[in-house]
């Protein structure tokens, strides 16, 4: 693979499952395995996990990237996600511990949200989570995404760490925001 620093879903599309997880989390490896079994899927990128320099930041290469994937996807607004690589395992989900940023409008709102997305995880809360779930620090990938103007979001969860045979839908009018946070 090359030394891109953002990545398209195309390019990312035939890695295996475990190189794809540990190279851009469980979100966009998500993503992908939605992309895979056809189902439509708003145009995105990702920031691979090893990407970012250590103050959070893409450098003046990464950001040119991001700029020329910006242009890729067509105007805004644009959500930006974290992507975790301990993210959505069998043990834990991460669910509303990572930020997420929605509505971004142009490329400096964009690089502001994919520096609060990455940095995330490395926050009082998801530093907690990870202690109490027993999960070793991961990577945080980014996701940038054309945002849908949704009339209904949910989650979705095929099995929970505390009942694995119980499937748990959580849902809302609007934006999903509310769900993942828990609020």
């Amino acid at each position: 693979m090359s030394t891109a620093i953002v990545r398209t879903a195309a390019e990312l599309a035939d890695l295996p499952d475990d190189v794809l997880r540990a190279r851009v989390g469980g979100k966009a490896a998500g993503l992908i395995r939605l992309l895979r079994h056809r189902c439509d899927v708003p145009p995105f990128f990702v920031i691979d996990a090893n990407a970012f320099l250590s103050d959070g930041s893409l450098g003046v290469r990464g950001e040119l990237e991001v700029a020329r994937a910006l242009e890729e996807l067509g105007n805004g607004p644009w959500a930006v996600r974290s992507s975790a690589v301990a993210e959505d395992g069998e043990r834990a989900s991460f669910a509303g511990q990572l930020e997420s940023v929605l509505g971004a409008e142009d490329l400096s709102a964009v690089l502001a949200a994919i520096r609060v997305c990455r940095m995330s995880g490395e926050s009082e809360r998801v530093r907690a989570y990870r202690a109490l779930h027993g999960i070793d620090a991961g990577e945080v990938a980014v996701v940038v995404q054309r945002m849908v103007d949704a009339t209904a979001a949910g989650v979705v969860f095929s099995a929970t760490p505390e009942a694995p045979e119980h499937v748990l839908v959580s849902a809302t009018w609007g934006l999903g925001e509310g769900v993942v946070q828990g609020s």
